[in-house]
């Protein structure tokens, strides 16, 4: 009787693509949470099965499911998440995987120390070119001990045959000579390195097509003068986020990108202060903040920062800003043309001399 009314069941009516799609929205990085899902009836079981999408996922967590997935997942695109360690003294499961390796379309590589130990435990795996890799991301464990000048002859060879690459990121790993010839980048992450500022830039300007970038970096030269400081231009840019110790790096990084209009920049300090960090960002001449959104149309206090946004353009600083601060510093902003201003908490007696400096103000938010 169960069997029976299973079909009746408005979640067993679903379409098989539907039910598929489902499926590939639920967060895994690795196939074991969609094995209960086979289990449920036997409708979802042959729908599941029969996707190859649900199946084109290698990990290195459950390499036991590695034949299986590969047997299921047919000609798609391949998602493999190898951790170096794990299959370091494995090689039934590189035995399996090596075929497949010209299909995969993202790779994560983590848990090494160096890139000569991937070449080391993973000699044969970029023989063959990775030419529908699309995403890659590596992680390593310490932080480089090499510049890699920009002359050296034998690039790592896993950055080879990638040069249809849309996605990067980058975890404590220098920015290789090899990477200079992506020119297809769309999205770039950039975590606890700290590259030769002029190397960066040059690295921008080789990926004039990026929509996403995100910096968690410190430069270790400090940076030509403004008025020598080359600008580089990012027409295609949605969204940037910095995250910096201080102010310096992220006015040093603002100051040199053009930036497009409906572009929205976070920039986060854990370790800043009102009093110093805010101003070097926002007053002053050359001031990158005031250049990009010239007009400030609107000011937001919130519970983690400071959001200001005009021009087409926003900004948002994700750092403990105190409200009286924040008074304190308005002369800092070009706000006459500022329409609205959602206030923070503060006393009545406070808002006099503010709102005298705002004559176009449309909207005023007070909690």
């Amino acid at each position: 009787m169960v069997r029976l009314r299973n079909p009746l069941r408005p979640v067993n009516r679903l379409p098989p693509e539907i039910l598929a799609l489902c499926i590939a929205f639920i967060p895994r990085t690795n196939p074991k949470p969609i094995i209960p899902l086979t289990h449920v009836c036997r409708y979802w079981r042959e729908v599941i099965t029969s996707d190859p999408r649900s199946w084109a996922l290698i990990s290195s967590r459950w390499k036991r499911l590695a034949p299986l997935c590969l047997e299921r997942a047919g000609a798609a695109p391949l998602t493999a998440n190898i951790s170096v360690p794990a299959i370091q003294d494995d090689k039934d499961f590189l035995q399996v995987l090596l075929p497949h390796v010209p299909r995969i379309s993202h790779l994560s590589l983590t848990g090494y120390k160096s890139i000569k130990d991937v070449k080391d435990i993973l000699p044969d795996f970029f023989a063959s070119p990775m030419l529908d890799l699309t995403s890659l991301e590596l992680e390593q464990h310490s932080n480089p001990t090499q510049s890699f000048p920009s002359n050296q002859v034998h690039p790592p060879p896993l950055f080879q045959n990638v040069a249809n690459l849309k996605s990067l990121h980058l975890t404590r790993i220098p920015l290789y000579p090899m990477l200079f010839g992506i020119e297809s980048l769309v999205e770039l992450k950039l975590v606890g390195y700290k590259p030769p500022y002029q190397r960066f830039i040059e690295f921008l300007e080789s990926n004039p097509h990026l929509e996403v970038v995100e910096l968690d970096i410190e430069f270790s030269k400090t940076p030509v003068s403004t008025p020598q400081r080359k600008m580089v231009s990012l027409p295609r840019l949605r969204h940037l986020a910095l995250t910096c110790d201080n102010a310096t790096s992220a006015r040093t990084l603002l100051s040199c990108l053009s930036f497009p209009r409906g572009v929205h920049i976070e920039v986060r300090g854990s370790r800043w202060n009102t009093y110093g960090d805010l101003p070097l960002l926002l007053s002053g001449p050359c001031t990158p903040v005031q250049d990009l959104l010239a007009p400030i149309t609107t000011i937001k206090y919130l519970p983690y920062g400071l959001h200001l946004s005009g021009n087409g353009r926003s900004v948002s600083f994700l750092a403990p800003l105190r409200p009286q601060d924040i008074y304190r510093e308005l002369d800092m902003f070009a706000i006459g043309g500022v329409r609205e201003f959602h206030l923070p908490p503060i006393h009545h007696d406070r808002l006099s001399r503010p709102l005298g400096q705002l004559p176009a103000l449309e909207a005023l938010a007070i909690p």
